[in-house]
């Protein structure tokens, strides 16, 4: 067979070769969805997106957490 080969100096997220805030978050719901369920994984990122404006960190935590129907 044929082989093939490339090398990439600069990955992807580098500061050479950027990632954007919708890559970050498409990467984030695919691989959060193998553990939780997508409206979770979904409410995760918009907790995330105010961080700063919650009161407490209590409702993403509890978002975060495993339960046995996952």
């Amino acid at each position: 067979g044929r082989e093939f080969e490339q090398q990439v100096d600069d990955a992807k997220g580098d500061p050479r070769n950027p990632i954007s805030q919708g890559e970050v978050e498409e990467k984030f719901i695919a691989l959060a969805v193998r553990v939780l369920p997508e409206e979770r994984a979904k409410k995760i990122l918009k907790l995330i997106s105010r961080l700063e404006e919650l009161e407490n960190a209590g409702d993403l935590m509890c978002c975060c957490k495993l339960n046995k129907e996952d």
